[in-house]
């Protein structure tokens, strides 16, 4: 510590450490939940959102109801977004994602983001009109690579042709939950446009441009305009005013509740940082400022002085910079090698991006303000009392060594947080890698397949070619049974509104999940019938669905003390009318926390869907997926296999982002618990320093070096352990207050403990160290005395 090179070359570290972290973490941030705001005009763009929360969801009905009921709106687009879809370009069939929109949609959004041709419009979007598309830039490759548009191209999607008469970029139109759209067209030329413009079909997302100072007059009148929703669905309709965060950040649950947390953390890292660096100016502060007094009293001028002091604070901030700079290339050009083919790369420069650079700014900022402050405020305040002898070195009783105590004490408790945050967050990863699909998991394939044509089909063409497929599988062998279904394993298909014969409406909307299956998926994935019987081949085509079966989640919710089979449900509030459930199926978890809500299944051959395989080996399942595949192309060449792969699929994607953010917060964990042991060795360090003589006199009156020393270790864990208690009821209490909106976090006991040992080993460790100064008393002081 009384090295001046040795306190510039911590400082310097501790500089490093905090602004790169920092640096590094913030543009993660935004690389990954963030996108570029391109909309025109944000500030007058309202999306239409329920008091559910929901962004939109409505019919088309709810949108023509709106467009010609609805003056304060100066211009309204609807959207609805169907994930994946098979499209024919060419004699090449694709998988897609497509978006049926409103003419007015495009002007919605802005010109911004054309490369070439033009856009639909509201005359494109009549049932009359040519039938029009617009492509992204990659799908336009499909057609000619690295080629300008020009006109003349079709794309074949449910059984029509569509022209493309223009190509956007990517990133059109800018918003998350239309992100990677790759082909976009108009709303009414939808070949199925009957099945979207009945009264319930709730797909559509709602966006208007209007004054901000309209906002009181457009909300009124929407709900107006949707009046019959509350009575109908029990819940009304709002227009919001979309600020940058809505259009930037990713507001599904789980990426949203990840960035609260990583955002959290790198907050956390920059205060311990802080704090490390406080401690540093608390103890060399007032040497710092006697040094500029002595030179004052030699005769040098003040200004002089202080231009000496800022230069070689300068040059440590400088070195500092570009270690920071160096550090954050490193670290992103390891992340890009090691993660970035999973998670996705991030260009250098995000480094140079408007927020990653203010915030970096602001911190180095401050930076300054606290190592430029600290000293001169000794030196202008303390006056010549900083050069009475001894003074710079301080008391450990002094206001400073109060600071430095409250200082460590609080980096260990912020560290005890993030470690057992660490041990929370996996924890859940392992409960959640632990749920299983059913009986049958090591035992599934699982084929995301769609039935593409150049010509409209529907469901007894469907079922034809599914069975033709699975027969198909048969005779290669291996393959015991096979079903079809909307969902993976451990995932839903959907939410609707159940209505039940003889019940009143509910007030407050009751979601339900549900399911597309074909009979034979019960039996394929081990879903014993509890009641009833399954539905037939003949009535798993046609409209309106004639059967239904329910899980005993449903039986138990609405079903208590009934016989359930024979009574009368509809799905998507009546739409098709009432139809009878026949069976009764054991409940299937629908997600890795281990959920099994009620459920409908719908006994329905549709042209998508996941082709469950159950295998008779589980070894099969690492062997046989290239014949698999090659056998369903032998059979039906126009069906598109999107994927295959084993159930253990399901838990790699599903847990991607969480097994991330584990590892991002393991690794500033890491960090934070160095710099904190750092941070408990100075401090240490520093009080075994200020106290030699008194080690010495007590030594010459005869205590041993050996009770010394415990007696320093002893007091040095007393404030560790104050520290970790202290991070302990803070991570608890904030667990007991926010658990369950961070991915439901917990920890049993023993792991805390055992975290708590680890924790109070290294500190141990740190403070054995830093407190040996102890076994070595200088007995020089007290002769030279």
């Amino acid at each position: 510590m009384k090295s001046k090179s040795l306190y510039r070359a911590i400082i310097v570290l501790l500089i490093v450490s905090t602004l790169t972290c920092n640096l590094v973490m913030i543009t993660f941030l935004t690389r990954f939940f963030y996108g570029d705001l391109k909309v025109e005009n944000p500030a007058t763009l309202f999306r239409v959102v329920s008091s559910l929360g929901t962004s939109g969801q409505l019919s088309y009905p709810d949108y023509q109801a709106i467009d010609q009921r609805v003056d304060a709106i100066d211009l309204l687009g609807a959207v609805m977004p169907k994930r994946g879809e098979s499209a024919f370009i060419g004699d090449e069939v694709y998988w897609l994602d497509v978006a049926w929109a409103t003419g007015s949609f495009p002007s919605l959004i802005g010109s911004d983001g054309l490369q070439g041709g033009r856009f639909f419009n509201a005359q494109d979007d009549r049932t009359d009109a040519g039938k029009v598309a617009l492509v992204n830039q990659t799908t336009w490759n499909k057609f000619r690579p690295n080629q300008p548009f020009d006109f003349g191209q079709q794309v074949y999607i449910k059984g029509t042709a569509f022209e493309i008469v223009g190509v956007v970029e990517n990133s059109f139109p800018y918003l998350d939950s239309l992100a990677e759209i790759e082909v976009w067209l108009p709303a009414r030329q939808n070949p199925d446009a009957w099945e979207y413009e009945i009264d319930d079909y709730q797909e559509y997302q709602l966006l208007a441009r209007a004054d901000p100072a309209q906002q009181v007059v457009a909300n009124h009148q929407i709900n107006v305009a949707l009046e019959d929703l509350d009575e109908r669905l029990g819940y009304t309709y709002t227009a919001e005013l979309l600020n940058e965060s809505e259009f930037r950040i990713r507001l599904n649950s789980g990426m949203h509740r990840l960035f609260v947390a990583l955002l959290a953390v790198t907050a956390l890292l920059f205060v311990l940082g802080i704090v490390n660096q406080l401690l540093m100016l608390v103890t060399r502060s007032v040497a710092i400022g006697a040094d500029l007094k002595i030179m004052v009293a030699l005769g040098a001028k003040s200004k002089h002085v202080l231009s000496r002091f800022a230069r070689g604070f300068a040059v440590v901030l400088f070195v500092a910079i570009l270690a920071v700079a160096a550090c954050s290339i490193a670290i992103l050009q390891l992340y890009n090698s090691t993660w970035g083919g999973n998670y996705g790369a991030i260009p250098l420069a995000r480094l140079l991006e408007p927020v990653p650079l203010a915030l970096m700014c602001g911190m180095t900022l401050l930076l300054i303000v606290l190592h430029v402050g600290f000293p001169l405020f000794m030196y202008l305040f303390r006056g010549e009392s900083l050069v009475v002898r001894d003074r710079a070195a301080g008391s450990r009783f002094s206001m400073k060594h109060k600071l430095s105590l409250a200082g460590v004490t609080l980096q260990i408790g912020i560290v005890a947080v993030t470690v057992l945050g660490s041990g929370a967050f996996l924890q859940s990863l392992r409960k959640e890698g632990s749920v299983k699909a059913g009986p049958f998991n090591s035992q599934l394939v699982l084929v995301e397949i769609a039935l593409a044509s150049k010509n409209v089909e529907y469901g007894p063409q469907f079922r034809a070619r599914i069975e033709a497929i699975k027969a198909g599988l048969f005779d290669l062998g291996g393959v015991d049974a096979a079903g079809m279904s909307d969902a993976l394993p451990l995932h839903r298909g959907g939410w609707a509104r159940a209505l039940r014969e003889g019940e009143p409406i509910s007030k407050e909307p009751d979601w339900i999940a549900f399911n597309f299956v074909t009979p034979d998926y019960f039996e394929t994935v081990g879903l014993n019938f509890v009641k009833g019987r399954n539905a037939t081949l003949d009535e798993a085509v046609g409209w309106p669905h004639k059967n239904f079966v329910v899980n005993q989640a449903f039986v138990d919710k609405y079903y208590p003390s009934e016989e359930p089979i024979g009574r009368k449900i509809a799905p998507w509030e009546g739409d098709g009318g009432y139809s009878p459930i026949v069976g009764v199926v054991e409940n299937e978890l629908m997600s890795l926390d281990g959920d099994a809500p009620p459920c409908i299944y719908v006994p329905f051959y549709r042209e998508r869907g996941i082709l469950t395989l159950r295998l008779s080996d589980p070894s099969l399942r690492y062997t046989h997926l290239e014949a698999i595949e090659e056998r369903i192309r032998s059979v039906d060449a126009e069906a598109i296999i999107v994927n295959i792969d084993t159930v253990d699929s399901i838990w790699r994607d599903a847990l991607a982002s969480s097994r991330l953010g584990f590892y991002i917060l393991l690794f500033l964990s890491g960090i934070g618990l160095a710099l904190s042991m750092s941070g408990a060795f100075g401090y240490q360090t520093y009080m075994m320093m200020l106290r030699e003589r008194e080690f010495a006199i007590r030594h010459s009156l005869g205590q041993s070096t050996r009770e010394m020393y415990w007696t320093e270790v002893r007091r040095g864990m007393w404030m560790a352990l104050g520290g970790l208690a202290l991070g302990f009821i803070a991570f608890f209490a904030g667990l007991r207050a926010f658990g369950a909106y961070f991915f439901n976090l917990n920890i049993p006991v023993a792991s805390s403990g055992f975290i708590a040992l680890l924790l109070i080993g290294a500190f141990l460790s740190v403070l054995l160290l830093a407190s040996s100064a102890a076994t070595r008393p200088k007995l020089a002081l007290l002769m030279r005395e």
